[in-house]
């Protein structure tokens, strides 16, 4: 599937991130907008450090134990997280969408 247009103008307005693997900008926006009610503190979140495992330790990790190789439990860049980030995840929801739809029209 592709990004349209609109996504990628939204990955390059909104993120900041350089890698996003797992409970960093991305997903961390997402629960911020639709989840804040699963957050402890935000202040908290606002002042983790990045955790930018090089590509070895994340297979190391996955091939293994998550929580070994990341006991914090979040890879990435979690304080660059905002609400309105998780618009993101609306623009690739609408181009899953299309490319459903133009797949079963295709069939």
């Amino acid at each position: 599937m592709e990004a349209s247009e609109d996504t990628i103008r939204a990955y390059d307005r909104l993120l900041k991130a350089e890698v996003d693997p797992h409970a960093s900008e991305r997903e961390t926006s997402l629960i911020m907008r639709w989840f804040t009610d699963t957050l402890k503190n935000m202040e908290e979140i606002m002042n983790l450090n990045p955790v930018s495992p090089t590509w070895s330790e994340f297979i190391q990790s996955a091939r293994r134990n998550w929580r070994e190789g990341f006991p914090l439990g979040y890879m990435g860049e979690p304080h660059l997280a905002e609400k309105v980030k998780a618009d993101v995840y609306i623009y690739e929801a609408k181009d899953a969408a299309q490319a459903i739809k133009t797949y079963l029209t295709e069939q």
